[in-house]
This record gives C-alpha cells, structure tokens and sequence, in this order.
C-alpha cells in the first residue's frame, strides 16, 4: 500500500529537475532519491557543503543544486549540476574520521570530481550504502554474464539451476518420445500378413518352368528300346 505514494513522490520530484539535457526515461528505474549535504572535491581542493538532491537511477547518478521553494507551501526546484553512469561509478561507502559520510565519484578521467555526502543520521546512510551498494554488484553481474555468457549460466545460481532443469526435460521428454515410436514400429511390424506358402510355391513353379523333370530311380525303363 505504501508502494503507490512512494512513486507518485518519486515522480514529481523528478519532474522538478530542470537543466538535464538527456533523456530521465533512458535512466531506468528511479531506485532512491534524497536531498544531502554534499561537498565537491578537485584535486583535493574541498568545497563548502551544499543543499543537493540525489537521484539514483539504475543506469545513473543524478545531483542537482537544491533551490528551496520560495514561497512558504511552495515546491523546491532541482537544477541539474552533475551525472555519473552506475558502470564508472566508484563508490567510497565510508571516510575517516566521520561515520556519517559517503563518497561518490566516477572512474572517467575527464570526471575529476568527488562528491562527499554527509547524511544527517545513521539510518540514512546506511538506507543510501546498501541501495548503492545493490546497484554496483547487479551492474558487476550483468556484466560479467555479457563478456562470459557460458561461465555464468554454468554457475550454481538459481538462473543456471532453472536452465540445467529445462535441459534435463527436454532430455526425458525425448527419451519417451523415442521409445514410444519404437513401441509403435514394432507393434506396426507385428500387425503384418505372413506371406502364403501358395504365392511362394507359384513363383517357384514360374521358375522351373522348361527344365526337364529329374528321373526316379525306380521308374521302370522305357518300353521297346530292350532287344
């Protein structure tokens, strides 16, 4: 029940990103979303902490400035700043010397900046490690089974046990199929007339047909040729 509102907020708030120049649609799915203290980091140059709201889609990482309503029962307004794609995503889910920060960053050469978030409870944080946390190892597996297919359908997951139970009935279902028309190529050979001794005693008559009968030896011998 709390699966409809969830995704009603979720779409409004993302209908309030401006300045975003892709398409939100090519994302995916919209896994969890959030308004951070966040800091920028070049080349260990730190910024001063600002208001910015997190969309974690599944193809990408969103952070957009955070402008507050002006208005006091108005709507905040989100202005694109920065995207990192899940593939190239580098994700730090602790730093030192602060329990309640996390980093996130991308391995592209010409995406230098670290994003230095700072949650405002531990529950928080742990709500934005473990969603990222989700999201990197399911990328790690989905690429894993596009550059060795075989490798990962042979595996002892449940996709290749489900494979490895359609192939065992396919097999059985063959097996009875072969052994059923064997059943009926024999039984069809049964049903088969034996072939009667007449035909074959004609078709031998029809062969003998100009030799001259073989003398018995206890036929008499041939009247009038005795002198």
């Amino acid at each position: 029940m709390h699966r409809v509102p969830k995704d009603c907020d979720d779409m409004m708030q993302v209908g309030r990103l401006q300045n975003f120049d892709g398409n939100l649609s090519a994302q995916g799915r919209l896994i969890h979303q959030g308004t951070l203290q966040i800091s920028e980091s070049v080349a260990g140059n730190t910024q001063k902490p600002k208001d910015r709201r997190i969309f974690l889609f599944e193809q990408s990482a969103i952070i957009a400035d955070h402008i507050p309503p002006k208005k006091e029962f108005g709507n905040p307004t989100y202005i694109f700043k920065n995207q990192i794609m899940v593939n190239k995503m580098v994700f730090e889910p602790n730093v030192a010397d602060d329990p309640l920060r996390f980093v996130i960053k991308s391995s592209d050469p010409t995406q230098p900046t670290s994003f230095i978030a700072n949650a405002q409870t531990q529950e928080e944080k742990d709500q934005w490690n473990n969603k990222v946390s989700e999201q990197l190892d399911q990328q790690k597996r989905l690429l894993a089974a596009l550059v060795d297919p075989k490798r990962y359908m042979g595996g002892g997951d449940d996709m290749s046990g489900a494979v490895g139970n359609m192939n065992l009935g396919a097999s059985s279902s063959s097996d009875k199929k072969t052994s059923s028309s064997a059943a009926k190529s024999s039984a069809s050979a049964s049903k088969k007339p034996a072939e009667s001794p007449k035909k074959e005693s004609k078709s031998k008559s029809l062969f003998s047909f100009g030799k001259k009968p073989a003398k018995s030896p206890t036929s008499p011998p041939p009247v009038g040729n005795s002198k």
